[in-house]
């Protein structure tokens, strides 16, 4: 929730992170129903107000805020997808990322909401005229087909599947200092990285635990 989400230029920009944008809608709900009372509350506390976000967001080129989302878009598959891989290798003992998953959809909204406050949207690319497209025929054809968007994402290799935990728990300790969610992520890379037998022995308490695991039925 630390993690900036806008970020302006000029002097009267501020960095606005999903906590304060929460604390501008409360504020903004709470003098909606106190009326004309106290206008400048947020002001005087020093609290960042809805109205100086969208202020800030009007003055944004579109890319800026269309990149903000797609970032968020691809960190939210992403913890999807590790999601499911420690799910499928860990079962119950996969460490909870409901929170995390929560926090990028939300963050996901939020930018989504700041875009259609804005009154334009980009022009839309004209197409080309007919000497244009002529000669674009003459061009050679590349000799390797270009990747589609979104498929380096793809977790290619256990190796990189840990890669990814780890990455992931590095910017969920940012986003939530407190959280014990990166503590269990790393302890998960570190599980990743046990021999068989050093696995079992930090997973269990004794020797009849450790029996018990041995000796149950494969999982179908």
């Amino acid at each position: 929730m630390r993690v900036p989400l806008l970020r302006g230029s000029g002097v009267d920009a501020h960095e606005v992170t999903l906590a304060a944008w929460r604390e501008a809608l409360a504020m903004d709900n709470s003098e909606r129903k106190a009326g004309d009372k106290k206008p400048a509350a947020a002001a005087n506390a020093g609290v960042l107000t809805r109205g100086q976000v969208l202020l800030q967001v009007r003055a944004l080129p579109w890319a800026e805020l269309a990149s903000t989302l797609a970032e968020l878009e691809d960190w939210a598959a992403s913890a999807k997808r590790l999601h499911d891989v420690l799910e499928r290798q860990l079962a119950k003992d996969a460490p909870p990322l409901h929170r995390l998953r929560g926090l990028l959809d939300e963050a996901r909204r939020v930018v989504q909401g700041w875009m259609s406050e804005r009154p334009e949207r980009p022009a839309p690319v004209p197409p080309p005229q007919a000497p244009i497209a002529e000669a674009a025929k003459d061009m050679p054809v590349p000799l390797a087909p270009v990747a589609p968007p979104g498929q380096a994402a793809t977790i290619a290799s256990r190796s990189e599947a840990y890669a990814r935990l780890r990455e992931l728990a590095d910017y969920l300790a940012q986003l939530e200092p407190h959280s014990p969610v990166p503590a269990l992520l790393r302890r998960a890379v570190d599980w990743g990285a046990m021999p068989f037998d050093q696995l079992l022995r930090e997973l269990t308490h004794n020797n009849n635990e450790m029996h018990k695991v041995l000796l149950r039925d494969p999982i179908e």
